[in-house]
């Protein structure tokens, strides 16, 4: 995890360390031990004899379950072994390998199908591998769930107990890589990914539901990074979830994009091809241009944001980032 630092001044005017710290992306081959529920680590679906390919990818539906015979992975590298409580619904059928294998049949009643999966670093390796066959493109699975040891069949708790506890030191969750901002296409709300999604590590994140239920369970504030290409109804929609649901004792800092003078980075050129046709940049050369457009969409975001929680507008704390080692592209922007 990155530091993310910034230092403030106390009410008596001494300096005072306020720390954030940057979540690292949440990936299905880090092995993090992040999740109750670790369908959550799960990649994208490959065919059903091969987990690791891309193509042809099997049809998903909106919530990423599979519409043909699908299989995927997950590194469960610093999970511990034990029973995993599994639960979900529909006709089709669910299998495990790898360090991962059934135990005893799956019993099905009132429509959900419940079950128990021993995980085991004996069986030598980290790789989870799940398998759906019995399904089509009118018939699927849904609400799959696969809960770690000591938090019960039916938690409530979203995070382990060790990574609550890790992060407790800092003051300010910064979520730039949970909602995969840096390279990022995703433009309409529809885009982005809902709670119900079996998928948290695709192209747009973790759902923002679980970004919002982390900030309330350690009580720290919410850095987010806004998708350079998002639109004004984007960021609405994005402004009251967050209004409607973060503690109103945490305050959630709203930043455009992410190191937008980075030419490595697509936001970079998006933000340019945007600065071009914008009558307000009047910079002449393209790394001024493009810090010129992330002020004026920094403010636009903002706004929104201030606007949509109204009296408690003061939650939002509007961020423009910069180099620490010199000041031409911050002064390109504020002026």
């Amino acid at each position: 995890m990155r530091l993310e630092s910034r230092l403030v001044l106390s009410t008596t005017g001494a300096p005072a360390s306020d720390i954030g710290v940057n979540l690292n992306l949440n990936s299905p081959w880090t092995g993090d031990p992040v999740w109750v529920d670790v369908h959550n680590l799960f990649r994208s679906w490959g065919p059903a004899n091969n987990p690791w390919a891309t193509t042809p990818a099997p049809a998903v539906n909106s919530d990423n379950y599979p519409l043909a015979p699908a299989s995927t992975v997950a590194d469960l590298a610093n999970y511990p072994d034990g029973l995993y409580q599994l639960s979900y619904q529909g006709t089709g059928t669910v299998a495990f390998s790898g360090m991962g294998q059934l135990v005893g049949s799956i019993t099905t009643q009132n429509g959900v199908s419940t079950g128990t999966v021993q995980i085991s670093h004996s069986f030598g390796t980290n790789a989870l591998f799940l398998t759906v066959t019995g399904v089509s493109s009118t018939a699927t699975i849904s609400n799959f769930h696969l809960y770690a040891p000591g938090y019960g069949s039916n938690p409530t708790q979203v995070f382990t107990t060790q990574f609550l506890q890790s992060i407790q030191p800092f003051t300010t969750l910064r979520m730039v890589d949970w909602m995969q901002t840096t390279n990022s296409t995703v433009t309409n709300w529809s885009d982005r990914t809902p709670p119900t999604s079996f998928l948290a590590t695709g192209p747009s994140g973790v759902p923002y539901e679980d970004m919002i239920a982390l900030a309330n369970a350690t009580q720290k504030n919410m850095w987010i990074s806004i998708p350079a290409l998002a639109t004004s109804s984007y960021v609405q929609n994005l402004a009251q979830l967050i209004q409607a649901n973060l503690d109103p004792n945490l305050q959630v800092y709203v930043e455009y994009s992410n190191e937008t003078w980075n030419y490595g980075f697509k936001e970079h050129w998006q933000i340019l091809t945007a600065a071009e046709s914008n009558p307000l940049v009047t910079a002449t050369d393209d790394m001024s241009k493009v810090a010129e457009q992330s002020a004026y969409m920094e403010i636009q975001d903002a706004q929104i944001f201030k606007t949509v929680f109204g009296t408690s507008s003061s939650q939002v704390v509007p961020v423009f980032a910069g180099w620490a080692a010199g000041s031409y592209y911050q002064q390109a922007a504020f002026q």
